[in-house]
């Protein structure tokens, strides 16, 4: 590894010393000369040195020595470079030098002074190369070349090709396609060896048409050796609200809770990918929230554990053996032999690619790594060269699969190998982001271009394609504009990784359990750092350290003191990051650290400003601020921050102005945030970054003043930008609105537009020349009263017109070539929006009968539909082949009764809607109807034959839902009925939904649903039951008892039910697993029926004023099942002794904002469950400390408590279980 990090360094120090602009100013030109001739010797036999250190300790000490020698060479050669450049800045701002001819001289003395003792010691290290008998090799620069020529001749291969899993792939898609199952959510386990293909069978199925048209939700987290509950809830519960939790949220109550409701009656599919985890209890928890799903959810758990698949399986378990050896050749083929591109390969190397295959034991990652190496190998003596290095390796080590990859990391150029050594740094499982990744590389100087004039940027995307041809990143995740915006490695590769990158590089946790090799450059956290982490003295020892990262800080915080320490210790730094860590106040030392590259502050909510000392940081190219919500200014010296290229300031939304002078960093190529001021700082500043790419969010136009709208196009140069927002903010009564939109006309290549708070009266007028849009959002421009045509754009995919208040009509053209691209459009809050087309070209004549009977579908590839609050649109294009969702809300349904009405022949025969269905609207999976005037007609879901969700809501005229369409709703799974006050019953509907699985009623005044027995009798798949709001409701439904599938019932805010007497309906549900009770006045003790369940596992209980639980022992038992209580804002005293008592099995238990009964029965304590392993503790009022009893709870093995504002202090015998203390205020540490 080492030499491969000197062969950088000594790259860069050797493109250093040419530099002419470095060495001008020192006077040191011999002296440098000197030390590129003893670096260039050196190098030279670098590659020998790395075959013969792995056999001689003698050779592996030398390239320590030669590795800390040339890390103080860089580091000098640095310091020539940022005086030089702060010298030139000087000049530039006519500020007079610090270095005066007298200063200066003397500071050329002492630099060289020390570049001479470093040449010294680099000679000597030199000379020694003799003694090692050590030989000039290198690599043709030739071969380098052509394997770039390659890269860029072919594309990337598909990570989407299976090798012998066809009948694995077949096989558990109709396990997850199975309709006819008994339980809920099934458990199916993939088990094997590492990198025998688990997590790509897994990937292939998951991205399967018909699995993604089956299920509702799909979810896929990786999970790794961490089996953290609240981390791995967390990541689901972001990945169904497609968002970042903020800290409020992340509580794991909450994030339970919300988890669950999220899923609630949903049919998902849940891939857990590399679990380890051996405790059941751990598994019981974690699934708890995931058992409210729809019937025929099922959970995929990839492991390389037949224990692992043991404990969470449920359905069958597929285990994936070895490919047999004709697949194994045929997967080398196709990674190492240009098949697809050649007529013949040369059979000799063929018959060595067999013999290399084969010891590869048909592992595919094993495979197909080698097969990305041997690709770059064309002659036959280098593929007979690997064969025998693969033997004598597998001969020396243990057998596996990690000394095959090794040949991978092996065979990898020199410039590769410290780059793919970095990712050791992140924790397994981790989404790498590709940019943050290239821009680390750069920060340590693992990039050179090779030419002199290609972007360093646009070298490290060459690496890191290179990186992924080789097999070494999976999991590629494709931004939305095209490009691959992230990465994963697989546990194997990273294992590898961590292998190669010796005491270099290290990841530890927070309590420094590894031990740290004071030589140690680089250095990440496995975990998060809290208040109460102080830096360890063995990691302040390594004084040298070139990385600090945090990559999974989550809600840390990082002391004053701490970071003080790290910015005085760790000079050297390269790369920093102190993200997400409650940085309040960035000392102001941060300006000292000179060789800096990459800063990264983001999600830091409180601070406020930057220290000026920043402006000092001449070498720093990144610079994160994303989510700094307090930040409201820059620095004002920006400008002398001449290396930058990447500003990230998304989501600091209190900045007022940009500094004066930014528009001077000509070289940014990242800006996602520009703030226009009032007196400077205006568009301006922006007329020169016409490198900058990606996204900009321009705000705060109305600023710019009107002298900067004068014939000057701002945006129009900016050829990289993809995506552009332009937002004006508040009404104005007079504005340059229409003036000013002419000079932010954007570049013909940008993909992404959205107009926000526009008050110009034209719309647009450079709209039509954006020919590669994709996605345009139109919002809030309230003085728009029509749009140009949109119809035209060929590219546009998605379109959103909102609070549009003054918009009439959306002008189009009728032709064959209709929104050819449009698959989602959103109407919202455009009042008076009437029609698509204006008056005069409605009433023509041509145009009516183009228009009401179309010869082909106006909108031929819609899927998705929302209109909402478009109280006047009476006239639209019609759109038949809906397949996705319709949402209606206030809105008239002509359009939609007008859609249903058309007919075979009012829709063109040429598009999949006519090919494979017979009724309009007929491949619509979910409708939803929210707040219209009109009742529903009788008709109206006849046709909707596919429609799986349904939701009726605020219909204020609606008495009887329309019994004829639900007779055809076979399909239909989900139905929420909401705020239909006239509805007065359910009968005729319900009986035919024998697919229903989830069931909502909520706030329908007049509905009585307890007189009808035979309404639920057809309810056979039933799973969850959520009632709300019923005033009448007395008593549960007679024909509850019908239900043997519900699994979840929940039932609130009824003020009239009593569940205290009546047992008999309860007995039926043999299937109830969670019951949650909230809000009913009348409930004075638990339901007696509640021992009628046999599977009860789930009891949540909230805000029911009359209900005293320690009143009676009685009712708690028969509740054997329990292993999961919620106890919120309950009125009476809660007596946690008393509830544990009876519970025997009993694993999680929380208390929220309820008063506690201190126990006064000794006896009771004797026969407290020892189940419980999970307590919290939330908002207890005259809550001290941990009460003494709970040391009688040998199996607790979690305590949480949070905003307890008495909580003072824990007690010793407590803390062994690291209990998590959140916002209380008394409470010391």
């Amino acid at each position: 590894m080492a030499e491969s990090l000197l062969i950088a360094v000594t790259d860069t120090i050797i493109q250093n010393l040419v530099n002419e602009v470095i060495v001008r100013p020192w006077g040191l030109k011999k002296e440098l000369e000197e030390l590129q001739v003893i670096l260039s010797t050196i190098r030279a036999v670098l590659l020998d040195a790395e075959e013969k250190q792995e056999k001689n300790p003698l050779i592996r000490g030398w390239l320590e020595n030669l590795k800390d020698a040339a890390y103080d060479a860089e580091d000098l050669l640095d310091d020539f470079n940022t005086e030089t450049m702060r010298q030139g800045l000087m000049t530039r701002n006519q500020v007079r030098p610090f270095f005066t001819c007298s200063n200066q001289l003397v500071h050329g003395v002492k630099m060289g002074d020390k570049l001479r003792k470093i040449r010294k010691r680099l000679d000597k290290i030199a000379e020694d190369r003799h003694r090692y008998a050590l030989r000039e090799l290198e690599r043709s620069v030739d071969s380098f070349v052509e394997e770039r020529r390659w890269m860029q001749a072919h594309p990337l291969l598909s990570e989407n090709e299976i090798f012998g899993r066809e009948e694995e792939k077949k096989s558990l898609i109709e396990v997850l396609l199975e309709s006819n199952v008994e339980e809920d959510v099934a458990v199916i386990p993939i088990v094997g060896i590492g990198g025998v293909g688990k997590t790509t069978l897994a990937q292939l199925v998951f991205n399967d048409a018909r699995v993604k048209t089956h299920f509702e939700l799909r979810l896929w987290v990786t999970v790794t050796d961490d089996f953290d509950i609240q981390n791995i809830s967390r990541t689901m519960l972001e990945l169904l609200r497609n968002k970042r939790l903020e800290s409020f949220e992340s509580d794991s109550y909450n994030v339970q809770s919300n988890l669950e409701k999220e899923i609630d009656g949903k049919k998902y599919l849940l891939v857990l990918d590399d679990v380890w985890n051996e405790v059941p209890e751990l598994w019981r928890s974690l699934r708890r929230p995931l058992l409210g799903g729809a019937r025929g959810s099922k959970i995929v758990v990839t492991t390389r554990k037949e224990l692992v698949a043991s404990i969470m399986g449920t359905g069958p378990v597929f285990r994936l053996e070895g490919l047999n050896r004709e697949q194994s050749f045929e997967l080398f083929k196709r990674y190492a032999f240009e098949s697809q591109y050649m007529k013949s390969i040369n059979p000799r190397l063929e018959t060595i690619g067999m013999e290399i295959v084969k010891d590869c034991v048909g592992n595919p990652l094993a495979i197909k790594s080698i097969g990305g190496n041997m690709r770059f190998k064309t002659t036959e003596s280098e593929w007979l060269d690997a064969l025998n290095n693969k033997s004598a390796i597998i001969a020396q080590q243990e057998t596996g699969i990690l000394p095959i990859l090794k040949l991978s990391y092996d065979h990898l150029p020199p410039h590769l190998k410290p780059c793919f050594a970095y990712c050791s740094l992140f924790p397994k499982g981790y989404v790498i982001d590709k940019q943050t990744l290239i821009n680390l590389w750069i920060a340590q100087g693992f990039i050179l271009s090779s030419t002199g004039h290609q972007q360093l940027e646009d070298v490290g995307h060459e690496y890191f394609r290179d990186l992924v041809e080789r097999s070494l990143f999976q999991d590629l995740k494709e931004h939305e504009m095209g490009g691959v915006q992230s990465c994963m490695m697989h546990d194997l590769i990273h294992d590898l990784a961590c292998s190669v990158a010796g005491t270099e590089y290290t990841m530890v946790d927070r309590d420094l359990r590894v031990s740290v090799d004071k030589r140690v450059r680089h250095v990440s956290f496995g975990g998060t750092l809290n208040s109460s982490w102080k830096i360890p003295e063995a990691l302040l020892k390594a004084n040298a350290i070139r990385t600090f990262l945090l990559p999974a800080q989550s809600d840390g915080e990082l002391k004053k003191s701490n970071c003080n320490t790290i910015l005085s210790t760790y000079k050297l730094l390269r790369a920093l990051d102190l993200g997400d860590s409650e940085v309040k106040r960035v000392p102001p030392s941060i300006g000292k650290l000179k060789h800096l590259r990459y800063l990264d502050l983001s999600k830091n909510y409180n601070i406020r400003r930057l220290p000026r000392s920043i402006s000092r940081l001449c070498n720093l190219h990144t610079l994160k601020l994303s989510s700094c919500y307090e930040l409201i200014e820059l620095p004002r010296d920006i400008r002398n921050m001449i290396s930058l290229l990447h500003l990230i300031i998304d989501g600091c939304c209190r900045l007022t102005r940009m500094p004066k002078g930014l528009g001077k960093l000509t070289r940014l190529r990242t800006l996602s945030l520009f703030v226009v001021g009032k007196k400077f700082s205006g568009l301006r500043e922006l007329n020169e970054l016409n490198n900058l790419r990606g996204e900009l969010k321009i705000v705060i136009l109305e600023n710019a003043s009107s002298s900067e709208s004068k014939d000057i196009k701002y945006l129009k140069a900016k050829e990289y930008l993809q995506s552009l927002k332009l937002e004006w903010s508040g009404e104005r009564s007079e504005t340059d609105d229409d003036l000013m939109l002419k000079c932010l006309e954007p570049h013909s290549n940008l993909k992404q537009l959205c107009v926000d708070g526009f008050m110009g009266v034209e719309s647009l007028p450079w709209l039509s020349s954006l020919t590669n849009i994709v996605e345009l959002q139109l919002v809030s421009c309230i003085k728009f009263k029509s749009l140009p045509s949109l119809d035209q754009l060929p590219f546009l995919e998605i379109l959103c017109l909102e609070r549009l208040t003054a918009l009439e009509f959306i002008k189009g053209e009728v032709s064959s070539n209709f929104f050819p691209s449009l698959k989602e459009l959103y109407l919202r809050n455009c009042d008076e929006l009437m029609g698509w087309l204006e008056n005069e070209e409605l009433t023509s004549i041509a145009f009516t009968e183009q228009y009401l009977f179309p010869s082909f579908p106006p909108f031929p590839h819609l899927s998705k539909l929302m209109i909402e609050n478009c109280p006047n649109l009476k006239r639209m294009p019609r759109y038949p082949s809906l397949d996705e969702q319709l949402y209606l809300c206030n809105t008239p349904l002509e359009p939609f009764l007008q859609t249903l009405e058309m007919t075979m022949t009012t829709a063109a025969p040429s598009t999949s809607f006519s090919s494979s269905s017979s009724y309009p609207l007929s491949k619509l999976k979910s409708l939803n109807i929210l707040r219209i005037e009109e009742s529903l007609p009788e008709e109206c879901l006849q046709k909707l034959t596919s429609l799986q969700s349904l939701r009726i809501c605020y219909i204020p005229k609606l008495i009887n839902l329309p019994t004829k369409g639900f007779r055809n709703s076979t399909y239909l799974c989900t139905l929420d009925i909401w705020g239909c006050g006239k509805l007065k019953s359910l009968a005729g509907v319900l009986s035919n939904l024998t697919a229903l699985e989830k069931l909502t009623i909520e706030n329908c005044n007049k509905l009585d649903l307890s007189s009808d027995d035979t309404t639920w009798q057809g309810l056979k798949s039933l799973s969850s039951l959520s009632i709300t709001d019923l005033p009448k409701l007395s008593s549960l439904p007679k024909g509850i008892q019908h239900l043997t599938a519900l699994k979840k019932l929940a039932i609130e805010n009824c003020r009239l039910l009593d569940l205290s007497t009546d047992d008999r309906q309860w007995q039926g549900l043999e299937s109830l697993s969670s019951l949650s009770i909230a809000e009913l006045p009348k409930l004075t003790s638990l339901p007696k029926g509640l021992q009628h369940l046999p599977v009860l596992s789930s009891l949540t209980i909230e805000n029911c004023k009359q209900l005293d639980l320690s009143s009676d022992d009685m009712q708690w038992q028969g509740l054997k099942s329990l292993y999961f209580v919620s106890l919120l804002r309950l009125h009476h005293e809660v007596s946690l002794t008393r509830v544990l008592q009876h519970l025997a099995n009993l694993e999680e238990l929380n208390i929220i904002e309820c008063r506690l009964q201190d126990p006064s029965d000794a006896g009771i304590l004797s026969k407290v469950s020892q189940s419980l392993q999970m307590l919290r503790l939330y908002g207890i009022p005259g809550l001290e400390s941990v009460p003494d009893w709970l040391q009688q709870i040998t199996t607790l093995q979690k305590l949480e408590i949070s905003y307890c504002p008495d909580f003072k202090t824990l007690p010793e015998w407590i803390k062994h279980l690291n209990p998590v203390i959140k916002r209380c205020p008394q409470f010391s540490g």
